[in-house]
């Protein structure tokens, strides 16, 4: 019932139907989406293609966190059942895991690579306190709440209370 890619480019000339839905496409989660799927491919006499198996089925036990449970045999019959003569085709192989796969797709949709951050270079803390700290006490002068100083500089109230340790306000200054 599945193709891989492979077995797609064997078998010569076929008609594709793109069907793009973001979301839950599972025999359990979003049944409609699928039957719409199927028959569009019914009609048009073309095969279902989904970049991995459990855009089509998952497990009824799946509840995203575990990825190790496959479908059941009656699943897969109701799935047969409702494809009836229409091929379904995965372009990823059927029992590949697709965790990792999908993780590579959206990074490389994001422009990420999946690398750990670059590392900060010596003495960056130093230097932001020197650019901010004053601006802090400027405006913990002024009044303004370590949380509204906070919002503006994009630093952690707790670093700027540490900052501006000892300033005292204007309106708390001796006459």
């Amino acid at each position: 019932m599945f193709y891989n890619k492979l077995g797609l480019l064997e078998r010569g000339n076929f008609s594709l139907v793109v069907y793009d839905h973001v979301g839950p496409s599972s025999v359990h989660a979003n049944l409609f989406v699928l039957e719409l799927a199927i028959e569009e491919a019914r009609e048009r006499g073309a095969i279902l293609v989904a970049a991995h198996r459990d855009r089509f089925i998952r497990s009824s036990s799946f509840d995203g966190r575990t990825r190790t449970e496959l479908p059941t045999i009656g699943e897969y019959m109701q799935l047969r059942r409702m494809a009836g003569n229409v091929p379904l085709a995965t372009i990823h192989h059927p029992d590949e895991p697709a965790r990792s796969n999908q993780i590579k797709r959206g990074q490389g949709a994001k422009g990420n690579k999946g690398e750990r951050p670059l590392k900060t270079k010596p003495g960056y803390k130093r230097k932001r306190r020197e650019e901010l700290q004053p601006l802090a006490i400027q405006m913990r002068q002024k009044g303004l709440s370590l949380r509204s100083i906070e919002k503006t500089l994009s630093v952690r109230h707790s670093t700027i209370q540490g900052w501006v340790s000892g300033v005292r306000f204007l309106c708390d200054a001796p006459s």
